[in-house]
């Protein structure tokens, strides 16, 4: 029976690993934890090329956002006009108004702007020259895109940067034109690099809390209630991992807008290993045949399933989260970090071998009497 949780328990945390690194994403189709932040810095009168001339004295009642930290670009249209969002030839786009936001299908940038790294194909037949074919996307005049102006784009690092990642610096100056009540507008922003923190303490004091139970439980007398005492001990900080767990999905989820199918995957994503590790905790606290398997198996899946697919999180500076970002960074540390106490509690936790049966010397001779 143990052997044959153990091949199950592996099997099952193996097969889920496979789709996990799109976890790193909350479904906005880029990395979640970046050391790279945009932000909009005002609103400004364009010339007829679209580009910036002067301050806007006026600024209409539109509000325009960053979020996850350089991913996605969100305008609030409040104005009771409606707001024109060119694409990147100059093509009609975006239509933003009282009744919601419509798209032109025939853009270009509707499939450019599909994901962070514009890795969508356009259709054929689809161009800047195309008449409009517009579809409406949502009811409210409220909309998030990847706008890739915004962000940098290039697979390595800006040459700034590259000569000395250690200092902040900016990356480039940004500007996405708009038309607004017959007004050619524009959004201006900037991009800034912000050095990826050190990220080393948080997993030694991780590795620290986690442990600590495990350490209260040499107090027992060595044998079997040892075993049981380790196990337990490991059940126990399983299952408080799997509460945070709990809230750092939910947070996931309403950190970044995305689609319904996309929240449900990520959701799913973390669930999964969560109900892994929920099932080691309850069986490493109940003890019995298998159980040292479930501990491990448990810790196994919260270190690989959560926190290796989060690990951006500790590594990077910038972190998309509602909650503070301390509270992230902690959470993947402790999922890392309990594969320390969970695999150390399942080794010694172990039921030891039963000793071998007694032979005769003649059998054991291999001679028949």
């Amino acid at each position: 029976m143990c052997r044959r949780l153990a091949v199950i328990m592996t099997a099952v945390v193996a097969v889920l690993l496979l789709p996990a690194a799109p976890a790193l994403a909350h479904g906005s189709g880029g990395s979640d934890a970046t050391n790279f932040a945009s932000a909009v810095q005002g609103l400004a009168t364009a010339d007829a090329d679209r580009n910036p001339v002067g301050s806007l004295t006026d600024p209409p009642a539109v509000t325009w956002r960053v979020l996850a930290n350089d991913a996605l670009l969100q305008v609030a249209n409040d104005s009771g006009q409606e707001l024109l969002v060119p694409g990147y030839d100059g093509e009609p786009y975006l239509r933003v108004g009282p009744q919601g936001v419509w798209e032109n299908r025939n853009s270009p940038a509707v499939y450019l702007n599909a994901d962070r790294y514009a890795q969508t194909a356009v259709p054929d037949g689809v161009s800047a020259g195309t008449d409009p074919e517009w579809v409406k996307v949502a009811d409210e005049p409220v909309h998030a895109w990847h706008d890739h102006r915004i962000h940098w784009m290039a697979a390595t690092l800006p040459p700034q940067v590259k000569a000395d990642p250690a200092v902040e610096t900016v990356v480039q100056d940004w500007t996405v034109p708009f038309t607004l009540d017959g007004r050619t507008l524009a959004v201006t922003g900037q991009l800034r690099w912000v050095p990826p923190p050190t990220w080393s303490p948080w997993l030694v004091a991780a590795l620290a809390v986690t442990s600590a139970p495990l350490l209260v439980a040499l107090r027992r007398p060595a044998g079997a209630a040892r075993r049981r005492a380790w196990l337990r001990a490991a059940a126990v900080v399983i299952a408080v991992i799997v509460v945070i767990d709990a809230v750092h999905t939910v947070d996931d989820v309403f950190a970044v807008p995305a689609t319904l199918t996309q929240n449900i995957v990520a959701f799913a994503q973390s669930a999964i290993f969560i109900v892994i590790a929920a099932f080691g905790a309850v069986k490493g606290w109940r003890g019995g045949d298998g159980a040292a398997i479930a501990v491990g198996a448990g810790g196994g899946a919260l270190a690989l399933g959560i926190g290796l697919t989060h690990l951006a999180t500790l590594t990077s500076s910038q972190v998309a989260t509602v909650l503070p970002v301390a509270f992230s960074r902690a959470v993947v540390a402790a999922n890392l970090a309990v594969i320390v106490s969970a695999g150390t509690a399942a080794w010694f936790g172990r039921e030891p071998l039963p000793d071998a049966p007694a032979t005769s010397g003649a059998h054991a001779s291999g001679v028949t009497p």
